[in-house]
């Protein structure tokens, strides 16, 4: 596999404007897909999170091509992880599929995530 990139100094390090990124999303903890490429228009400083990635994306009413972020704490996190190539992504996102699919730890991570999740709506 290549490179995975899963710090805050990694990933600014490594991107600068106008290079393409995928990362991997995940639910509770559980992988759900890969998003990208996502081309990176410019980076921004949000005083509470940290820097942001901002990008175009397609909107889901319009068709249109809006801005959107992520905040690349949220994306470099262990549950998420940003690749180079579609391809890297894929690999990794099949082996955490396969991990949380079988590995008795990760569904007991995955199922304390989701009754956590449960007691804060409730709250």
């Amino acid at each position: 596999m290549g490179k995975l990139i899963l710090s805050l100094e990694e990933f600014m390090k490594t991107f600068k404007p106008g290079d393409k990124f995928w990362h991997m999303t995940s639910y509770h903890g559980q992988p759900t897909s890969i998003e990208g490429p996502i081309t990176i228009e410019r980076f921004e400083k949000d005083e509470e999170w940290g820097p942001k990635v901002i990008y175009k994306r397609e909107s889901y009413v319009s068709g249109e091509m809006v801005e959107d972020y992520h905040f690349v704490c949220s994306l470099v996190n262990q549950w998420h992880g940003v690749f180079l190539t579609e391809e890297d992504a894929q690999v990794y996102f099949k082996e955490r599929r396969h991990a949380y699919a079988t590995d008795p730890g990760l569904i007991a991570e995955v199922q304390k995530e989701k009754e956590l999740a449960e007691l804060l709506d409730r709250a």
